[in-house]
């Protein structure tokens, strides 16, 4: 009786021991399946008439495509009147530079057309301005105009609110290399 008793008690203990040991076999395998996890990508597509511009956010970053290799990128509304000024701005610009894409990013509802490229999905582009606001250590109440210098799809400087038209065009000298 004794040596059955035995004879279970060690069965129970190596059986034991052995589920442990699978089980601690386990736990590298799927932290190494873990590790190797895609980093999340969150992408927007922007339409103007007949051209999409996208932009793909991750943990590095963002990149643009459908854009040249310089671009401003620029947050405003219809009802602000520093944006208004800008936008003209913005258009002797796109008018001076054809080697530059400007990317105007509308956050109100009311239509505004412009001789560059304006989105003016609402949806779209607050949840694009909610991205990018803190990327840049700006508010949650999103100034406006918020606009972005972009020189092949890495962040050259940005600008809150209004500046001069002449500002922006050393900066778009200094990426362009005149």
């Amino acid at each position: 009786m004794k040596t059955a008793a035995a004879i279970l008690f060690l069965a129970l203990v190596f059986s034991g021991c052995e589920k442990e040991h699978k089980n601690s076999a386990e736990k590298p395998v799927k932290k190494e399946l873990n590790a190797t996890k895609k980093p999340k990508i969150e992408r927007f597509e922007l339409r103007d008439g007949n051209k999409t511009i996208g932009i793909e956010f991750n943990e590095s970053g963002f990149k643009l495509s459908g854009t040249k290799d310089v671009v401003l990128l620029t947050f405003f509304t219809s009802w602000c009147s520093s944006c208004k000024a800008e936008l003209k701005e913005l258009e002797n610009i796109a008018a001076k530079y054809k080697n530059i894409d400007i990317v105007g990013i509308q956050l109100d509802e009311n239509s505004v057309r412009k001789n560059f490229f304006i989105s003016n999905n609402i949806n779209t582009n607050l949840k694009l301005a909610k991205r990018v606001y803190p990327m840049l250590h700006q508010p949650a109440s999103m100034p406006v105009p918020l606009t972005l210098l972009i020189k092949n799809n890495r962040y050259v400087i940005h600008y809150t609110g209004a500046v001069p038209q002449e500002m922006i065009e050393s900066d778009i000298k200094k990426s362009l290399g005149d």
